[in-house]
């Protein structure tokens, strides 16, 4: 029997319950119009029907859910076809992924590290030149620069002031010497607003400490975590939602990227600007 007869069978299956004009399954970054009705399959697929006429939205949905849940077994066992992307592609797509989660998780950015290396696998933000490591960097001055109500960019800024600036705010000989070490390291271009709150973000999510701004935080294939963060209070039942949703493509996007080296230390941080939806 060809592999590809189980699945044909569901989809004969599904027109004939649901009296559909057709059924198909596809895989997408976009969802689908409101012209049809479809349900999420494990693998990052989904289930599409096309209607010829108008009908309960909601009880057919009701009803394709329960069938693809129904015959789970049948659709993991089926031989779907394997997306092959080359590296950049598979980057490209996995951050798209993450810029549409955010978009309907009503979150200010998505991204995606793991337990202990400086690899942001991806975000929704640009953010060439940084990593983890940079991310933890961009955050212990942040928290130096808020000791004396300053933005991060006016502690660069201070320059030849800054050895007077740390002494009048009680920082010891020992702190200060190593502040301006360490300071004179960081790029002289430095990330603002959303993108320097979501890498203090993950700073915190790295560090197992609250974060400043809401976090939703979602471990998956046992090393990664989706971090979802927010400019303000939001709906964790919406989010949990679109998580649920995008999580298995999201999944199999990152465990299909090959290893990459780290970001140099001397990495200098290009802030880009790119379209976001509307």
């Amino acid at each position: 029997m060809s592999s590809a007869q189980p699945l044909l069978r569901f989809l004969g299956l599904v027109e004939r319950e649901l009296g559909a004009q057709n059924a198909r399954i596809e895989l997408s970054a976009h969802e689908p119009g409101p012209e049809v009705v479809w349900a999420p399959m494990a693998s990052g697929f989904r289930v599409v029907v096309e209607l010829p006429r108008a009908h309960d939205v909601g009880e057919l949905k009701a009803r394709l859910a329960s069938l693809v849940e129904s015959f789970s077994g049948v659709l993991a066992e089926a031989a779907l076809p394997a997306v092959r992307e080359a590296p950049q592609t598979a980057v490209a797509t996995l951050e798209e992924a993450l810029d549409l989660l955010a978009h309907r998780a009503r979150a200010e950015s998505a991204w995606v590290i793991d337990d202990s290396t400086p690899e942001i696998w991806g975000g929704s933000l640009p953010h060439e030149g940084l990593d983890v490591a940079k991310a933890l960097e961009l955050d212990r001055f942040s928290r130096v620069a808020e000791r004396g109500h300053l933005a991060l960019s006016e502690l660069v800024g201070l320059g030849d002031g800054l050895r007077a600036w740390l002494a009048e705010h009680d920082f010891s000989p020992e702190e200060a010497k190593d502040i301006e070490h360490d300071l004179d390291e960081l790029p002289r271009t430095l990330p603002e607003g959303a993108l320097l709150r979501t890498l203090r973000a993950l700073a915190a999510v790295r560090n197992k400490v609250a974060a400043a701004d809401p976090v939703l935080v979602r471990r998956f294939a046992g090393i990664y975590e989706l971090v979802l963060v927010f400019s303000g209070p939001y709906s964790e039942l919406h989010a949990e939602a679109a998580v649920l949703r995008a999580l298995p493509l999201i999944e199999r996007l990152v465990t299909s990227l090959p290893p990459r080296d780290p970001v140099s230390a001397g990495a200098k941080v290009a802030v880009l600007r790119r379209l976001r939806r509307v």
